[in-house]
């Protein structure tokens, strides 16, 4: 009897991964002309194979990173091989900004993005764009983002909105911060954390740590050769690993023991590289 219930446990989730998967396809472009998408040994290293796998994630559950192991791209260094330059130039044709690119491929420098974008001739210039795209930028801008966060997002220069901006005599109210969120993201600065991370804490932007720093003539403090002290005791280190052997995905481990999504990922390649499987020796948290 209890055979049979997990038989039809397991029947009843391949119906809702078959569904998930169908409705997906519905709006998937297949610009690799695969036409049995995860069959081949290739879409291994497909991006558009991973964001398919991706989209049929988010069919099945509302917050995919809290249930679903993270889908990470291929680790690749540089010099990067013919194949993943002509990918990454596909998915910028297709219109994907340069952070999904990044997320895709694993291709982590932006400039070298954009030296093969502009080489190919895809790259477009300030005078390209049509004075609706410029208004679309100009009002992402007016609404929070910083020029360098639309790059992220789109692509577009970070040099061009600031001249589109200047030129529609566009700007955004100045951010008012409490003396005690100055004071704890100085605090932040001076015991080394990233100034991304300080903004994820305080809610001070990144610009913003950096120039009340660079006023208050702070530096950061080098107690360590090779950077920043560490900011994770052997304890947390020894919790998320636990954790991660347990399944967790990188962002349940986030919520659990507040380490950042991106620092579990690291950790774990760090892990995966040592013969043992013993944790390495501590690095200095980036």
């Amino acid at each position: 009897m209890s055979s049979q219930l997990t038989v039809n446990i397991f029947k009843q989730a391949a119906e809702r991964f078959t569904a998930a998967e169908a409705e997906a396809l519905k709006d998937w472009r297949l610009p690799c002309n695969c036409q049995s998408p995860g069959e081949m040994s290739n879409c291994r290293n497909c991006p558009y194979f991973r964001e398919l796998v991706q989209r049929i994630q988010e069919k099945l559950h509302s917050a995919p990173a809290e249930v679903f192991p993270v889908i990470l791209p291929p680790e690749i260094h540089p010099p990067y091989p013919p194949e993943v330059r002509q990918q990454c130039l596909e998915l910028y044709g297709q219109g994907y900004s340069f952070e999904r690119i990044q997320q895709l491929t694993g291709v982590n420098n932006r400039q070298t993005l954009r030296r093969w974008i502009r080489k190919a001739g895809q790259l477009k210039q300030a005078s390209e764009y049509s004075m609706a795209e410029r208004q679309r930028y100009v009002t992402l801008y007016v609404e929070g983002m910083s020029p360098q966060q639309i790059e992220d997002e789109t692509g577009i220069s970070a040099d061009f909105i600031k001249e589109w901006t200047r030129q529609a005599g566009v700007s955004r109210p100045r951010t008012s911060y409490s003396d005690e969120q100055k004071q704890q993201a100085l605090a932040l600065y001076q015991e080394g954390l990233d100034v991304k991370e300080i903004e994820a804490l305080t809610g001070v932007y990144a610009q913003s740590v950096q120039s009340m720093a660079k006023r208050a003539n702070l530096y950061r403090p080098r107690r360590y050769k090779g950077g920043r002290p560490q900011l994770h005791s052997p304890e947390v280190r020894q919790s998320c690993q636990q954790l991660l052997q347990e399944g967790k995905s990188p962002p349940q481990i986030e919520e659990l023991l507040g380490v950042s999504a991106d620092t579990v990922r690291r950790w774990k390649k760090q892990w995966e590289q040592t013969a043992d499987g013993v944790s390495p020796p501590a690095q200095p948290n980036t």
